[in-house]
């Protein structure tokens, strides 16, 4: 039995991916301060109702690759086990939706960064933006290559080394199997491959995404489960994840594992509990359209207002809670906007081009 959909949507997902995005603007909001580091600091607005989302923010990029993979197994495993979804379409599909709007935003930082550079002899924030980093950018591949540095758009970062776990996603279930039993050991090898590299980034990309798939799973199974009965177990299974996260606390093991086990709370919770009345249902769908765009789009955003004030010869306000405000809202009109006039516009054209 699969969750509740709106057009093709989990809309209790679709709320927790917008919340995770705005974690991520809250948490780049020190870019403002060229580069000082404040995100502790009090003189932030709004410091005590977003504190969270200014000293943890960052974790919302593990959360969202948990996601990643609870939708793809939810959308793509059957489809890919059964071979109804070929090679072919998959990668059109994860194309059509993931690089135009990538590479309209990689040319606008171009351009941009250039243009700060040639005013302030520096550019803003990510200093690495050569010829070698940009071609890895047009390939979506900035992360792939070792001692990788952030440059250009760099928020990219985590989509570049979701990229490769699709791959892997495609091959392990076409050839390895989709169900519970068959993915534990991939989740397992992911496991042991991040604590033999010394946590790579790739192998945490991995672990979250198929910690995604594993939620999907049990989320499916309890459903089949009488609702008494599942009280019981949920329960326990809550309890239990506590007991995890103090031993882990306790062991002093990386804190991304804890934010693993509150991301799989999180992702059950938000499917299965948060319902969403009629009446807001497309207003949910549009939010959760917009945390791709509003994920790339934040920083050319900063970039440009960057631009303007120090073509006026002005210090940024960041502690301006009006200014606060002002670029959450331009943020987001601006998110609105590529999505309808690239995203979605693009995603169509190259769909209709290579697969009818």
């Amino acid at each position: 039995m699969q969750p509740t959909q709106q057009n093709e949507k989990i809309l209790g997902i679709e709320v927790l991916r917008f919340l995770c995005a705005c974690s991520i603007l809250v948490w780049h909001y020190w870019h403002f301060s060229f580069g000082n580091d404040l995100a502790v600091k009090s003189e932030q607005p709004f410091h005590v109702l977003f504190y969270l989302f200014y000293t943890k923010g960052s974790y919302a990029v593990q959360i969202f690759w948990m996601i990643s993979g609870y939708i793809f197994f939810w959308k793509y495993r059957n489809a890919i086990a059964d071979r109804s979804v070929g090679f072919k379409k998959f990668c059109i599909l994860r194309i059509s939706r993931l690089y135009p709007l990538h590479v309209a935003t990689l040319l606008l930082v171009l351009v941009m960064q250039y243009l700060f550079f040639a005013k302030n002899g520096k550019f803003f924030i990510y200093q690495d933006n050569g010829v070698k980093s940009f071609i890895l950018h047009i390939f979506m591949a900035n992360f792939w290559v070792p001692n990788a540095t952030y440059s250009f758009n760099a928020p990219i970062w985590s989509v570049s080394l979701e990229i490769i776990v699709y791959f892997i996603f495609f091959f392990c279930t076409r050839y390895l199997g989709q169900r519970m039993w068959q993915i534990l050991p991939i989740f397992g090898a992911a496991l042991l491959l991040l604590l033999v590299s010394g946590y790579g980034n790739i192998f945490w990309c991995m672990l979250f995404f198929y910690a995604g798939g594993l939620v999907n799973h049990v989320q499916e199974f309890m459903q089949s489960i009488p609702k008494q009965q599942r009280k019981a177990i949920l329960w326990n299974a809550f309890l239990l994840i506590v007991e995890i996260g103090c031993c882990l606390k306790i062991l002093h093991a990386d804190r991304a594992f804890r934010v693993m086990l509150f991301g799989a709370v999180a992702i059950y919770v938000f499917v299965e509990y948060v319902k969403i009345p009629s009446n807001f249902e497309k207003f949910v769908e549009m939010l959760g359209n917009l945390t791709y765009s509003s994920y790339l789009i934040h920083f050319p955003v900063q970039l440009g207002i960057a631009l303007v004030y120090s073509h006026m010869g002005r210090t940024i306000p960041f502690e301006s809670h009006i200014f606060f405000l002002a670029f959450f809202a331009i943020v987001f009109v601006m998110s609105r906007i590529t999505f309808v006039k690239i995203e979605v516009v693009a995603m169509k054209k190259i769909r209709k081009a290579f697969l009818g």
